[in-house]
This record gives C-alpha cells, structure tokens and sequence, in this order.
C-alpha cells in the first residue's frame, strides 16, 4: 500500500522543542564545573551537527569548551541581569537601581 495514494496531501513538518530550564536547573545538575562544560560543549557540537553545520562527530576541543564557557556565563548573565538587558536593548540606560551601576 502507497501511503502517498492514501493521503491526499503529505506536507514536511518541521518540529521545534523549547526547554525552559533556568540556570539553577542546568547548575544543579552537574556537580563539578568541567563535567557541565563537558556536557554543554556536547551539546553545542551535537546542535550544529543537526544544523548540518558540521559534518560529523568529532572529539571535544579546547574551542568547544570556550564556547560551552561563554555560553553558561551568558545564560547566567541573562538570568541575572535581565531588566538591565533589556534596556541595553532598547536604547536606554540602565536602570538606576540596577547592580551594575
């Protein structure tokens, strides 16, 4: 049996999941800091590679670890500081009541 003879329309779906996890949940997961580097930098490589930006698996290097960083401080940075981002943002100043004044 054709499925395609079946069905009088057969579109491509395309599915996206959004987590949203806060940092504490990601933090608290891992018990050392260079496990969760580990981890995140896996799935930043496993990510581009679904993205077809890469062609392959490959083994973890010095640059996915700096990136996995940079993205973690950026998660708590958002987390953290997210009025004042978002002022940034829009053009405006940041709040006077704001930590980083």
């Amino acid at each position: 049996v054709n499925t395609n003879e079946e069905l009088p329309e057969v579109r491509k779906v395309k599915l996206v999941l959004v987590a949203n996890n806060s940092v504490n949940d990601i933090l608290e997961h891992y018990s050392e800091w260079n496990q969760m580097l580990r981890g995140i930098a896996w799935l930043i490589i496993y990510s581009k590679f679904l993205r077809k930006k890469i062609n392959g698996p490959q083994s973890l290097r010095i640059h996915d670890l700096n990136e996995a960083r940079k993205t973690v401080l950026r998660m708590v940075q958002a987390e953290c500081f997210s009025k004042e981002i978002l002022s940034l943002e829009k053009g405006q100043e940041v709040p006077r009541n704001s930590k980083l004044r």
